[in-house]
């Protein structure tokens, strides 16, 4: 059974919010108020030439509305201004309900492809950068290097008792330095839950189902032993079922 880890606090998910999220709370804020600047104090007189009726009765033409002592209301948000903040709102909603979804959910091995790749343009400063979908991956293309981060990966499982969970992807990443002409290997390490970019390596090999080879490898699942794992082998092993 994998498990989630705890759901972000409300302060980290304000911290991760982009500016473009920022903007959208910022403009239905202001947009409210804005309303509340656009609306007026009515007159307190029927200044048309015809007969009107408020809350039932009628009102003639230059007549006063309201007594001394009355609340005078102010004008009413026109129905074009209401249509246009209900949008906004939405938009600002379904935004942010999306962000908060995701966060909580485990990364496909597609958005932490495009994650590392925004971020390794940003580390290590590739100019005028490209990137484009290819057959098996992602192309990043640069002045001074291609960077291929490629579909062959591994997860990497922990378990512990009943519960097993992704604990990170291993990616392998294809390196082009333009300037010597020389082609690297490199092994990106992505924590599904978490989002976070834990490594970049460089590696001598292609990432290979080798790597989970426990004697020969690097990338192999983790067990974490609790307290009843160590009872029920005990208890095989005093049945005479286990050796050692």
């Amino acid at each position: 059974m994998e498990q989630a880890p705890q759901q972000n606090q409300p302060k980290e998910m304000w911290m991760n919010l982009t500016y473009i999220e920022i903007g959208l709370i910022l403009a239905v804020v202001g947009y409210f108020i804005y309303l509340g600047y656009s609306t007026r104090m009515v007159l307190n007189t029927n200044n048309t030439n015809q007969t009107i009726v408020i809350n039932g009765i009628e009102q003639k033409a230059g007549q006063t509305l309201y007594l001394p002592n009355d609340y005078v209301p102010s004008s009413n948000v026109s129905n074009a201004q209401s249509v246009f903040g209900i949008a906004l709102l939405a938009i600002a909603v379904f935004v942010l309900l999306s962000k908060i979804s995701n966060i909580n959910k485990r990364a496909t091995i597609q958005e932490a492809i495009n994650d590392i790749a925004n971020q390794l343009i940003q580390v290590r400063q590739l100019k005028e950068a490209r990137k484009s979908v290819i057959k098996n991956g992602l192309h990043i293309s640069s002045d001074d290097e291609d960077i291929d981060l490629t579909y062959n990966f591994l997860t990497v499982y922990k378990s512990k008792g009943e519960e097993r969970e992704a604990h990170r992807y291993v990616i392998h990443a294809d390196i082009y330095n333009k300037d010597d002409e020389a082609h690297q290997y490199h092994k990106a390490y992505y924590h599904p839950w978490s989002r976070y970019w834990d490594a970049f390596i460089k590696v001598d090999e292609e990432l290979s189902e080798s790597d989970r080879c426990q004697k020969c490898g690097t990338e192999y699942d983790e067990k974490i032993i609790i307290s009843e794992d160590i009872r029920k082998y005990k208890a095989l092993r005093d049945l005479g079922l286990l050796k050692g």
